[in-house]
């Protein structure tokens, strides 16, 4: 049987257990590919990089894109890229590593390129209209009316498991 975990991140257990739980993370956020360079991975939504995933000795790194920049002790690295990107490095060690405020990174950062695909034929309205809800989270501005309505939503969920979104 062939393994679905790219050769750059086979060989520690530990980066293969971190890789599978980002792969189930942003699996549930939406539709997206895996790109196999050199030495990194590159996560693609409609053919844009929206998280760059580099295998490390402890882990991986993944680099996430931004339209600001995020003061956390957690980032590494921060690149502005361009007037309205930034890039930012953090290192995820253990599965514990890949936290909610985390995973709200990883969520922007695909809603984000979502947001600048243009297909030929897209009406604007389109372009903008976000297809999940965890889309729609991400893309509002505020970090702080982004963790609210991700709290309301665990709650709705917690009470009534099988609503629909």
């Amino acid at each position: 049987m062939k393994s679905s975990t790219p050769g750059i991140i086979q060989g520690s257990l530990k980066r293969e257990a971190v890789y599978a739980a980002l792969m189930n993370v942003v699996g549930r956020i939406g539709r997206f590919e895996v790109e196999e360079k050199k030495t990194c991975l590159h996560l693609n939504c409609d053919g844009k990089a929206f998280l760059g995933v580099h295998p490390r000795k402890l882990g991986l790194r993944l680099t996430l894109i931004s339209n600001r920049e995020i003061e956390d002790p957690r980032i590494l690295k921060t690149e502005r890229v361009s007037k309205n990107r930034v890039h930012h490095d953090i290192e995820l060690r253990s599965v514990a590593d890949l936290d909610e405020k985390v995973v709200e990174w990883i969520k922007e950062s695909f809603a984000i390129r979502r947001r600048t695909v243009h297909p030929v034929n897209a009406a604007p309205e389109e372009l903008r209209k976000p297809s999940t809800v965890d889309e729609y989270i991400a893309q509002i501005p505020s970090e702080e009316a982004r963790a609210s309505l991700s709290r309301l939503r665990s709650i709705i969920l917690s009470e009534v498991p099988k609503a629909k979104e």
